[in-house]
């Protein structure tokens, strides 16, 4: 995995600070499954490794979505995505580290009526990057269990970005 490379070609102020670490507090019970990587709507995503796609393009938060890929031993779900914009569509489809995998999502603060956050505010637009542990366990993500709402296998991936910002795609 040292190999593995950054998902943006330039990296970002931070991803392990205040609300975007993964285990930060959403509400009184439930914990971020992720680390949010702070980018301009619609900037490219880089795939960190070789990879499989396993779950196609679907909505995901505030008008945006997620896809999924097996990269190695690990699954890995690229969420708040840009409706359209994956590069490979059908489940099986690989990718090759650094590929152009998908862009980051332009959210809505009500998606039905097309409603936009300030991207220069606070909250801004993001990659929402989550990993679990089991790759080759390819059912859904989402569960009631525990704090985080996922799976038993969802692992904190700011370890491995703090290791891939070394390595731009």
């Amino acid at each position: 995995m040292a190999d593995w490379c950054f998902p943006f070609k330039t990296p970002p102020q931070q991803w392990w600070n205040q609300g975007r670490a993964f285990g930060a507090y959403r509400t009184k019970t439930r914990k971020h499954g992720g680390c949010d990587i702070i980018k301009p709507a619609y900037e490219q995503i880089y795939a960190v490794a070789d990879g499989v796609l396993v779950h196609e393009e679907k909505e995901f938060y505030l008008g945006t979505f997620y896809v999924t890929y097996q990269h190695g031993p690990y699954l890995i779900r690229y969420g708040e995505t840009q409706g359209g914009s994956s590069t490979k569509k059908k489940a099986g489809d690989t990718i090759k580290k650094g590929e152009p995998l998908a862009k980051v999502g332009l959210m809505y603060k009500n998606a039905k009526k097309k409603i936009r956050y300030d991207a220069s505010g606070p909250r801004g637009h993001m990659l929402h990057f989550e990993m679990y542990s089991k790759g080759s366990d390819h059912s859904g993500l989402w569960s009631d269990y525990g704090p985080y709402n996922r799976r038993k296998d969802v692992i904190d991936p700011g370890p491995f970005l703090d290791e891939w910002v070394k390595n731009l795609p």
